[in-house]
């Protein structure tokens, strides 16, 4: 029932806004010839854009389904080479992002959008590759951490802290307390890695979605130069801009985190 709908829902917009494009090109002085094609381009592309975007979102629902389906503390680490498994579903998504700025490129051969768009395209192939190789990241710290380990040494430390209550002082008691602080900044660490990792999951989203919105605009675009194309006026790359440089902040901060990872600093 929901997919009828939004099909019978990307119809109607494509009607709306190829009707809108047509009646612009005419009161812009287009040709008699221009103004159909100027709204059918527009209906076809709006169209397009809205069966891609059902399509990402339906993706999106069963993943988040299946998430909820699975226990939160049992993430295994994956396999080497492998994203995690909750970095999957972001990761084709960007890609798939960039697979429709690429597509646009395409499209608007010949047209004043051919070089903006070629270089949308290639940003964005760029910032897939690397929010690939930041998923990495997420691997090594699922690697050294996850609840069994700390709860583990939770227990550990409560039994030694203990033992070194009751011990008589001296230096078994003082070793015992030397096991508690060792214990304890191997805790800390453990923790800080894993607010890491969900400050890199959570910038590996957002910049997903920045590629996802550099996509929508690309759409947008395209629609609007096949109806200014009849009328002459000029399309604005402002919004794409400002997505693409939205895109570049989350690879930068993925950059840092990696480095803060690496350096063993706090998140």
């Amino acid at each position: 029932m929901t997919q009828r709908t939004d099909h019978l829902t990307g119809v109607l917009a494509a009607l709306v806004l190829g009707t809108a494009g047509a009646v612009a090109a005419a009161l812009g002085g287009a040709t008699s010839w221009a103004v159909p094609a100027a709204g059918a381009g527009i209906g076809a592309v709006t169209f397009a854009a809205h069966a891609a975007t059902t399509r990402r979102h339906d993706a999106d629902r069963r993943t988040r389904t299946n998430g909820h389906r699975e226990d939160a503390g049992s993430r295994a680490p994956a396999p080497d080479g492998a994203p995690p498994e909750d970095a999957v579903p972001w990761l084709e998504r960007a890609g798939s992002a960039a697979g429709t700025l690429d597509r646009h490129a395409h499209a608007a051969t010949g047209t004043a959008l051919a070089a903006p768009l070629t270089a949308a395209a290639g940003t964005t192939r760029a910032a897939v590759e690397q929010l690939r190789a930041r998923a990495a990241a997420l691997r090594v710290i699922d690697t050294a951490v996850d609840d069994g380990i700390l709860a583990d040494l939770e227990q550990q430390r409560g039994r030694l802290a203990q033992e070194a209550d009751t011990a008589a002082p001296g230096a078994l008691r003082d070793a015992k307390r030397a096991s508690v602080r060792a214990l304890e900044e191997r805790i800390a660490a453990l923790e800080r890695l894993t607010r890491l990792r969900g400050l890199l999951t959570a910038t590996l989203e957002a910049t997903t979605l920045s590629l996802e919105a550099a996509a929508d605009r690309g759409t947008v675009l395209l629609s609007l130069q096949t109806a200014q194309d009849a009328g002459g006026a000029p399309v604005d790359l402002t919004a794409l801009t400002d997505e693409l440089e939205a895109v570049q902040a989350g690879l930068d901060r993925l950059d840092d985190l990696s480095r803060t990872m690496r350096d063993g600093g706090a998140p």
